[in-house]
């Protein structure tokens, strides 16, 4: 079976990019510089892929079908262990996110409310059909491909996967002492896993995108338990959080530093930032352990090649310190960003 090819992946991501900049034109919103700029940038030509067979999920819409032997709202080959031709995945795909780019309301709801509606009810029927852990682990791999937007309206499908989207189980599972300890060690482990693993700014910035969800669903669970550690943990994840949101804007701003050579919040600047604030090497090194060990800001790499290159001229740094892919890093801002409008 095979995943999206890096080409597919790119599509994808300009895809999502020109449907905000579409969004923003119908609604006389602003657009910002990169997105122009992204919007006016072409993929090569030359990199076009066949068909192939696609090992991701999908949400169908009302009354459609993949195939009449299957009759749930969503297909998913890690579950039905059926595939699906890349053109048809890309089709469906570029129908469902169009609704969650757009705020246009009918019947009394927005598309977004729509679309979230549909991802709802398949989670829901995933649950009930293969069991908890499969339908968060289907929810899951619809955030990492793109048809859930931003961490709360997947940690609300994580909880819908968890709860069978009753309260009642909700609050017992908040006061679930050993629930909330598994959960808490689950994702303690999954973010020391990503600060270690990550090789480069591009696989960390995916790997944050990914595991924000269960930050957000599991402060949902702390917010409202009567534990008596559930106030200290809500305290270190909401820490987490905010680290979060930065970390992925920092990616973003790198691409701007990069397209118009100017200096912002991005991973170069970080990094000279970080350098002027020490006097020295180990005060450097000092600084860089503590974002390390004590926030969610950089990866272990990162770290050790900052280290290397503590004397390096700006014109001599590895392009490692600061390249991000930036149809992935742009296109991950604007899911955050639709992923907030879903919230108010």
């Amino acid at each position: 079976m095979n995943v999206l090819t890096k080409l597919d992946c790119q599509k994808r991501d300009a895809a999502i990019i020109n449907m905000q900049v579409q969004e923003s034109i119908r609604t006389g919103e602003s657009i910002s510089d990169i997105l122009r700029y992204m919007a006016s940038e072409k993929i090569d030509g030359n990199q076009e892929t066949k068909s192939y067979e696609v090992d991701a999920p999908l949400v169908l819409m009302e009354g459609e079908r993949i195939d009449h032997s299957i009759s749930e709202y969503f297909f998913d080959p890690s579950l039905n262990s059926k595939l699906i031709p890349s053109e048809v995945y890309f089709h469906k795909w570029m129908v469902f996110i169009s609704m969650l780019s757009s705020r246009k309301s009918q019947a009394g709801q927005t598309s977004q409310g729509y679309a979230f509606s549909l991802l709802q009810r398949a989670v829901h029927q995933c649950e009930r059909k293969y069991g908890t852990s499969e339908a968060k682990a289907f929810a899951q791999r619809l955030h990492d491909n793109r048809w859930s937007t931003g961490s709360e309206m997947t940690a609300s499908l994580f909880i819908t996967a968890l709860t069978g989207n009753q309260e009642s189980e909700f609050k017992q599972l908040a006061n679930d002492r050993a629930f909330v300890n598994e959960y808490v060690l689950q994702v303690r482990r999954d973010l020391k896993r990503i600060k270690e693993d990550s090789k480069d700014l591009t696989e960390w910035n995916e790997a944050i995108y990914s595991i924000n969800p269960d930050v957000s669903a599991l402060m949902k669970f702390l917010r409202v338990s009567d534990l008596d550690e559930a106030e200290k943990w809500y305290r270190f994840f909401a820490e987490v959080d905010a680290d979060i949101t930065p970390s992925v804007m920092r990616s973003t701003f790198t691409v701007i530093e990069e397209m118009k050579d100017e200096k912002l919040a991005g991973w170069r600047t970080m990094f000279h930032s970080e350098k002027e604030a020490s006097d020295s090497l180990t005060e450097f090194k000092k600084r860089l352990q503590y974002l390390f060990n004590g926030r969610t800001t950089i990866p272990k790499f990162w770290m050790e090649l900052a280290l290397i290159h503590y004397e390096t001229s700006d014109e001599a740094l590895p392009p490692a310190l600061y390249q991000v892919d930036p149809w992935n890093a742009v296109s991950i801002d604007v899911l955050s960003a639709w992923g907030m409008k879903w919230q108010s």
